[in-house]
């Protein structure tokens, strides 16, 4: 459909991506570090109160650029590499959500039903099957 213009069509949709994951990717896990240790998170307020939250923004943000910029990197096998690390910890997150989404005293009258319980259980048991399986083929190959 693009015709000739399919390859800058593709290279600008891939800019926008990347582009879009460079703010997204430090700044999730920056709100993510920041809640976890119990210091505030906030990009509305200014950075005098949240000194903490923006210097992990910008020690997320300059890491990922020095890593990604390092000459000879084989990039594919770390992108490669961070997914299946992120799978590998997917089951963890889940359970801790399902847990935390099933406890009444942190959610009250809007904890999960028993059904919303049992899919999510069977996603994990989906998940796990997944991890095992490449845990698997990793052996065998």
């Amino acid at each position: 459909m693009a015709g000739s213009f399919a390859t800058v069509l593709f290279g600008a949709g891939l800019i926008g991506a990347s582009l879009l994951a460079a703010a997204i990717v430090p700044l999730a896990t920056a709100y993510s570090i920041a809640e976890g240790i119990g210091a505030p998170a906030s990009l509305n307020l200014d950075s005098k109160h949240f000194q903490f939250f923006y210097a992990a923004f910008i020690g997320l943000t300059v890491a990922a650029a020095s890593v990604v910029s390092l000459p000879g990197l084989p990039l594919i096998p770390l992108i490669y590499t961070s997914q299946v690390v992120n799978a590998v910890l997917l089951p963890l997150h889940v359970i801790a959500l399902v847990l935390l989404a099933n406890d009444p005293v942190l959610i009250g009258n809007a904890k999960s039903g028993r059904i919303t319980t049992i899919a999510a259980w069977l996603s994990i048991v989906l998940i796990l099957a997944c991890v095992v399986a490449l845990i698997f083929s990793w052996l065998i190959s």
